[in-house]
């Protein structure tokens, strides 16, 4: 039997849920999602799921609502369009395949021969944000392309590239080739040794074989298995043509989508074992429906050529009502310590999975913040009494989980930093080694006194109180004045200056007069080399 690749369906294996803010109301799985409707002006014909639970989509459109993208967006939970995504004038062409590895990089597969201008045939890869990644080229060994059609993509753990597709030989053979991370052929890899590498697996490794008619199941050996309720469609479904594509959810129910012979498309669900699944509403659309993307919050989002589903306008992409997986709430990225100053602002935010749209409450030091009840907590003005352990309780039906604790340490407000004018020279003596600080002349205004070694003396700087100095006076103050300093040493309040003379033992002393003149040196014994 033929197998059918679907690569949008096999990127739903192993993507994990990250945030889920936007659910609807649970209504009948199978019902549309009232809330979601992005708009996309033409085809969408590929769908991929971030670890965020964003969407990739990719198709022939280039506009989503009031929002310029051309054939590849990412959208938000609501279905907005995430403007930290934007590919440019994005592949030459439309109609293509979307997958994602492991580090969040986007990987394309069509018959697009640019990207955003820059050359690349067949297959490329993009940053998580919409740029090229010029380092990742598929190449044969001499640095030719190996495809020029890529129909199939699968990403394998070590972000090795499955892809298969039309080589660029002349004529129309199709192969299966592996790429290495840089876009380079794996020589090592032998496409007989895996035959069915795109097909979709429920647990247990088992494996899904779909062809335009019908669902079969492969024990992980590749035997048929028996326990599955193989598909046969018609009879039971009227005007049933073709399965257009297959996905699993994570219960390993199977959702297929498939085209009537008048072009109508129709999804409807499985059980694990391939036999109907009565607690699924079948939904229709005017039109074809390619890829089928099953959210982690339980959503099923499909694209095509419709522009109806279930009779309400939707343009090529839509989301329906999937199932309740009534778990309590998982935080998928807890908060972090902060650290600001009094008067400034602090954001702690919390990412959460969840079935329904849960409650937040946030904490300081254990007691409830009133009014914080959103994912984000912020704080505008913080003060010291607003330092300590923050967290929040996120709470869905089912129940509630509570973050790790992210503390929060609020710095007091600090002085202004000194400054000072620039230094100017002030000349006084030979090799001055002391100066002193004093109001030598009665004027409020600080003086200078400078102890010169070389020359003997001291010399009296009188201030003018703006920085600036009069002309040094020079006093004798014995042999190799060492250090001065400055006091009232006769009790008549005016300051004099004693002055210790190196190598000597004497200490010598000038009176001042209170006018910044001084007296002739008083020499006094010290009794000892003064130091």
């Amino acid at each position: 039997m033929k197998t059918l690749p679907l690569p949008e369906a096999v990127l739903l294996v192993g993507i994990f849920v990250f945030v889920a803010r936007i659910t609807p109301l649970r209504a009948q799985p199978g019902a549309l999602d009232s809330t979601f409707d992005p708009k996309p002006d033409g085809q969408v014909s590929a769908l991929a799921i971030q670890r965020d639970d964003k969407l990739i989509i990719g198709g022939y459109f280039t506009q989503i609502g009031a929002t310029s993208r051309n054939r590849i967006a990412r959208l938000n939970l609501d279905g907005s369009v995430d403007a930290s995504f934007d590919a440019g004038s994005g592949p030459s062409v439309g109609g293509f395949v979307v997958a994602l590895q492991n580090d969040g990089k986007v990987l394309l597969g069509g018959s697009f021969t640019d990207i955003n201008g820059t050359p690349r045939a067949a297959l490329a890869r993009l940053f998580s944000d919409g740029r090229l990644d010029n380092e990742f080229r598929q190449r044969q060994p001499d640095g030719r392309d190996l495809f020029r059609y890529v129909d199939s993509i699968a990403v394998q753990s070590n972000d090795r590239v499955l892809a298969h597709g039309i080589l660029s030989q002349d004529g129309v053979v199709y192969r299966i080739a592996r790429f290495n991370s840089d876009g380079s052929l794996d020589m090592s890899y032998d496409p007989a040794a895996d035959p069915n590498p795109f097909a979709l697996r429920q647990s247990g490794g088992k494996l899904l074989m779909v062809d335009r008619t019908s669902i079969n199941r492969l024990n992980p050996d590749g035997s048929p298995d028996p326990s599955f309720n193989s598909l046969w469609l018609g009879g039971g479904l009227p005007n049933s043509t073709n399965i257009t594509t297959i996905a699993v959810q994570a219960n390993d129910k199977i959702i297929v989508a498939y085209v009537t012979a008048i072009g109508q498309g129709h999804v409807f669900r499985l059980e694990s074992d391939g036999s109907w699944d009565d607690g699924f509403t079948p939904a229709s659309a005017n039109r074809q429906i390619f890829p089928i993307a099953v959210q982690y919050n339980g959503g099923i989002v499909i694209g095509g050529l419709f522009s109806t589903v279930n009779g309400v306008p939707r343009s090529g992409l839509a989301r329906l009502i999937g199932d309740n997986p009534a778990d309590k709430p998982r935080i998928t990225s807890q908060p972090v310590d902060r650290t600001a100053p009094v008067g400034g602002r602090v954001v702690f935010s919390v990412a959460v999975s969840s079935f329904e749209v849960p409650t937040f409450q946030w904490q300081l030091n254990g007691a409830n913040i009133p009014g914080a009840t959103n994912r984000v907590l912020e704080l505008t003005h913080v003060q010291l009494e607003q330092a300590g352990d923050y967290k929040v309780i996120v709470k869905n039906a089912v129940g509630s989980v509570e973050s790790a604790i992210a503390k929060l340490v609020v710095r007091a407000a600090w002085c202004p930093a000194p400054s000072f004018a620039p230094a100017r020279a002030i000349r006084a003596g030979t090799n001055w080694v002391s100066a002193a600080v004093g109001d030598f002349n009665g004027d409020s205004k600080p003086d200078l006194a400078v102890a010169n070694r070389l020359s003997d003396n001291v010399s009296v700087l009188l201030g003018n109180g703006a920085g600036g100095f009069q002309t040094a006076i020079h006093y004798y103050a014995g042999t190799n004045p060492g250090s001065t300093v400055v006091g009232d040493f006769n009790g008549d309040s005016k300051l004099g200056l004693p002055v210790a003379n190196v190598g000597s033992e004497h200490i010598s002393v000038l009176l001042g007069n209170g006018e910044g003149r001084f007296e002739v040196v008083v020499r006094y014994a010290e009794g000892g080399s003064t130091r």
